[in-house]
């Protein structure tokens, strides 16, 4: 893409010709362009050339040569937008389909009880004891283990040895064991404790505090979103070109003479005239220029050429803010290059130079003419003001603690497995790849409301519109029969080392070859016989690094541990117990590979009160153990409830007639999520083929599914 400016000119017989005006003088005329006066003359605009010849002409983002596409063009346009083009009620499918969904957020905040003295007993009014929980595995659960000292030794010397190769492909090391310190296989207090932190705010009502508040970004050139397609089209008009460099601690751009897009085949002819490898993802120094390979893209044609910096223009300064904008961004590529690391030698650039919303002056830059941009709004301002209010105290605050004013008065114990670690064990298994779309999926992750759904997904709202998050995310129940992967790839070079280790021939695996196709082996690893499967285990994470391993407790396997308390109210002791106790059917959700329906798990609690009169008035108290009161779970579950509907009534935040907080229709949602007997098909909370993703179909709620 070249910048040039139009002339335009009038006939004798009264039309308007136009003629593009370059850079270094040239000037070029545009056949057929039609238009009825002047007003673009002296317009600045980007220009395909394609050997000389002008194939499309950009004025603010929009095509204006050719002025009409063909009709052959346009029938395939036409196909291919289809969905883009047609409102929910014409559509034939604008919804979208994952593992995961959301709860809505609260409107109000159902602020806690006060908070007693942390220095006392309270004998009245107060409760103290400890909740036995079981913990049964509805389907295949897995929590990863930590490393012993040699496995520790072993991960730092791989990842030295990475760092030494600076390969693409990079080892990794994998402890696949179920969480066992010591050997002995349990569930970790730390994860029960998130868990039912999680349900007591929702079900509390309580704050949103726990989220990342971070910037995301975006490319939207070619975006199905008009909206975002449209923001970012016009802000990246402006881009220039630079030189990016660093002096101490501060970064500097030398603004660039000028820049243009040149054809692949013409940079690889300069750069390797010039004795250097042409490479994806580099730039070489040549002559008066710099030429910028990209990278590879589907049907990119281009290269950048950016000219030496004008040296009468002075130097821009890159505020450290904007030097910070561009390392949070999490999701660029590891191939591309990190342009601050090369700043100490003088590194070509792109940017722009804008004003957010509060008018204040900001630089984004990237290594090629479409990069990233940072959305200017973040997570947390998606977020009501109410729900991250640091002056309210919720329920779930009150009981779990905060780091700054008070501590939390439940303590969770890791549960240990009921049984032999044998019998419960399943074999080491590589899990399906997990594909989790990223919150920048906005058409997930934001609340598109009725207006955002006309003409989907043209209308979409992304970060920088004022639409809340969705909320909580949780996982579907699954059956957890399908979480193996059920085929392997391996680079043919890496798959002749694996059989070289294990003195193998590749008739061996002949059999189970799927495909060889580009230097690529595909294996079908379900019909693989235990020898050669084993051997394709041990490959995982050294010759091929996209897989992951686990061995998981199988279904059927019982937990146990106990959960203590002090001083709660009955309010607070029903918070949690109105947690752990779900109603029939309704289950939790542990450990890793949610995603793909493993951790599953019933909890079953057992109350035990301590009478504390009664402990310090008789020596042998309590030696036997604490008083049962599981038959008062009930009690505490609706005192709670009753706390929170009344407060929510009060607010009129819900109708006076609502009597179980399961009636709120965002509890509803909750059930839906963690209803384990009449959970969806897997086929139904599948993650979408990428095909059908790139489609910016949205996320129907949790009834909406259940209740197809």
């Amino acid at each position: 893409m070249e910048k040039a400016k139009l002339e335009i000119s009038k006939t004798k017989k009264g039309d308007y010709v136009a003629s593009l005006v370059f850079p270094n003088g040239k000037k070029q005329p545009v056949p057929n362009l039609k238009l009825k006066d002047d007003s673009l003359n002296g317009k600045e605009v980007e220009v395909e050339r394609e050997k000389g010849q002008i194939k499309k002409i950009y004025y603010e983002g929009k095509v204006i040569y050719p002025a009409t596409e063909s009709k052959k063009a346009q029938a395939t346009k036409q196909s291919k937008n289809k969905i883009i083009d047609q409102s929910p009620s014409q559509s034939t499918n604008i919804y979208s389909k994952a593992p995961y969904n959301f709860i809505p957020l609260n409107e109000k905040v159902v602020p806690a009880e006060e908070i007693p003295e942390f220095d006392r007993y309270y004998t009245e009014n107060r409760f103290t004891g400890y909740i036995d929980i079981e913990i049964k595995a509805l389907t295949p659960l897995y929590i990863r283990d930590t490393l012993t000292e040699e496995e520790y030794k072993e991960k730092l010397r791989i990842e030295d040895e990475n760092e030494n190769k600076k390969k693409n492909k990079q080892q990794k090391f994998i402890n696949p064991d179920f969480f066992s310190p010591g050997g002995l296989p349990r569930i970790p207090g730390s994860s029960l404790r998130g868990m039912i932190r999680t349900l007591v705010e929702i079900m509390s009502f309580g704050k949103f505090m726990f989220f990342d508040d971070a910037r995301l970004y975006y490319r939207g050139l070619a975006d199905k979103c008009k909206n975002l397609r449209d923001e970012y089209r016009s802000k990246i008009h402006g881009k220039s070109a630079g030189i990016l460099y660093k002096v101490g601690f501060e970064y500097f751009i030398k603004p660039s003479k000028g820049f243009k897009q040149i054809f692949k085949s013409e940079a690889r002819e300069i750069i390797e005239k010039n004795g250097y490898t042409y490479e994806e993802f580099k730039h070489y120094k040549i002559n008066n220029a710099y030429i910028v390979v990209s990278g590879p893209m589907q049907g990119k044609k281009r290269d950048w050429l950016i000219e030496f910096p004008d040296e009468k223009i002075g130097a821009i300064h890159v505020s450290p803010e904007d030097i910070q904008n561009y390392k949070n961004d999490k999701n660029r590529s590891d191939r591309v290059p990190d342009l601050l690391k090369l700043a100490k030698d003088e590194v070509p650039c792109f940017y722009i130079m804008y004003k957010d919303s509060k008018e204040k002056d900001k630089i984004a830059f990237g290594h090629t003419g479409f990069f990233r941009l940072a959305y200017e709004k973040t997570i947390g301002d998606h977020i009501p003001s109410e729900l991250k209010n640091p002056d309210i105290t919720d329920l779930a605050e009150a009981i779990f603690g905060n780091e700054k004013t008070h501590a939390g008065r439940v303590f969770f114990e890791d549960a240990y497995l009921d049984g032999k670690p044998e019998d419960a064990l399943l074999e080491t298994a590589i899990p399906k790849i997990l594909s989790n779309p990223k919150p920048t999926c906005f058409q997930h992750y934001l609340e598109q409301n009725e207006e955002n759904l006309k003409d989907h997904p043209k209308n979409l709202a992304h970060y920088n519109k004022e639409n809340p998050i969705r909320g909580y995310k949780l996982y579907w129940h699954r059956s957890g029969l399908n979480y193996e992967a059920e085929e392997i790839s391996f680079d043919e070079e890496e798959f002749n080392k694996l059989l070289s280790d294990f003195n193998k021939r590749k008739d061996d695996f002949n059999e189970y070859i799927i495909e060889e196709k580009n230097n690529k082996i595909k294996i079908n690893l379900k019909k693989l016989p235990n020898e050669l499967k084993e051997i394709i285990i041990k490959s995982v994470g050294k010759y091929e690094t996209q897989h992951t391993l686990l061995k998981p407790i199988n279904k059927g396997a019982v937990f146990r541990g106990r959960i203590r308390f002090e001083n709660l109210s009955k309010v607070e002791l029903g918070a949690l117990l109105f947690a752990l106790d779900l109603p029939d059917g309704l289950a939790h959700k542990l450990g890793m590979g949610k995603p793909l329906g493993l951790g599953s798990v019933k909890i079953t609690p057992k109350l035990y009160l301590s009478d504390r009169m009664k402990r310090y008035t008789d020596l042998f108290a309590e030696w036997d153990g604490l008083n049962d009161e599981t038959n008062r779970i009930t009690e505490f579950k609706d005192e709670f409830e009753k706390y929170v509907l009344d407060k929510l009534r009060n607010s009129g935040a819900i109708q006076k007639n609502i009597n179980s907080l399961w009636d709120i229709e965002r509890m509803q949602h909750l059930k839906s999520m963690l209803d384990f007997n009449n959970k969806p098909n897997d086929d139904e909370t599948d993650y979408l083929p990428l095909d059908e993703f790139k489609e910016r179909k949205v996320l129907p709620k949790p009834n909406e599914i259940k209740n197809k």
